[in-house]
Parts: C-alpha cells; sequence; structure tokens
C-alpha cells in the first residue's frame, strides 16, 4: 500500500497533512458530524472503521482539506463583490443613562446604534455564520440601524 491509502488512526492521518495540531474532538467532529459550510452543507471526512476505531487515509484527509477550502473560497469570491460600506452618523441616543462608570462589561453610556451593534457582534447565530469579520461588522450594522429605525418609529406613533 502507498502511504497516502495506508488507513491510519484520525489524528495521526490529520498531523501528516497539516501542520496545525488539532484537537482530537476536532478531528472527531470532521468525521462524525462534519464541517459546517457557509451553505449550510456539511463536509465529512471519509473514514472506515477497524472494529470500534475509525480509521482514515491521507489521501481523504487531503479531499476533505481541498473540499472546505473550495468551500470558503467560492464564499470568499462572491464576498468580494458586496456592497460599499456608508457609515452614517450615530444620532440615536443614549441607550442607558449613565448610572455607573463606563468599563468593562457595562453598556451606560452607549447609543442605541453602539447597542444593537455590540448585542448583534455577540449573538452566536452570527458568531457561527461562516461570514468573515467584515461582513459580520455590516451586517451587524445594518441590523442595529433597522432595529434603531423601528424604534424611533415606534416612538414616533405614541
Amino acid at each position: 500500500m502507498s502511504n497516502d491509502t495506508e488507513l491510519l488512526p484520525l489524528i495521526e492521518a490529520v498531523a501528516k497533512v497539516v501542520t496545525t495540531k488539532y484537537s482530537p474532538s476536532t478531528i472527531w467532529r470532521w468525521a462524525h458530524r462534519g464541517f459546517s459550510n457557509s451553505d449550510g452543507t456539511r463536509t465529512k471526512l471519509a473514514v472506515q472503521y477497524c472494529g470500534k476505531s475509525p480509521k482514515t487515509t491521507v489521501q481523504a484527509v487531503k479531499e476533505f482539506m481541498a473540499k472546505i477550502t473550495a468551500a470558503k473560497g467560492s464564499t470568499l469570491a462572491e464576498n468580494k463583490s458586496h456592497k460599499p460600506v456608508t457609515v452614517k452618523p450615530d444620532e440615536s441616543g443614549t441607550a442607558f443613562p449613565e448610572t455607573r462608570p463606563s468599563g468593562y462589561g457595562t453598556t451606560a453610556g452607549l447609543t442605541k446604534r453602539e447597542y444593537f451593534v455590540a448585542a448583534i457582534l455577540s449573538n452566536s447565530a452570527i458568531c457561527h455564520s461562516g461570514l468573515t469579520n467584515q461582513e459580520r461588522a455590516i451586517t451587524a450594522v445594518e441590523l442595529a440601524d433597522a432595529v434603531v429605525e423601528l424604534l424611533n418609529f415606534e416612538e414616533a406613533a405614541q
């Protein structure tokens, strides 16, 4: 058997392909649940079981890495055409009164827009959305602007 087609323990096969040391749980997840692509599909690392032990080949790891790289590459190509960002002045008003000194973990003194941007960016759904940092920031600002606009509309209606 050639080296690329020899069945090896998952960690050993991955170590022969990549220089980054991945945790065993990450490699197990690739084999059992797969890697979550930005389009919602999953790419799994091909495995064969020898008794209870999952094994894979160096070739299977290379193919897995090529598939997830291609999935990310297509996402990056699409994102290059993202519309330009126009930063609006923040006139949303204070979200919360200044009741304590500003510092880590406080929302005191933030504008409504800043508060909603921070809340959106800390949401796990957007953190694990597959978007780049720039896209997450753009999305958070756009969503925060929409929320502030809706709040202003509701305040004006009352």
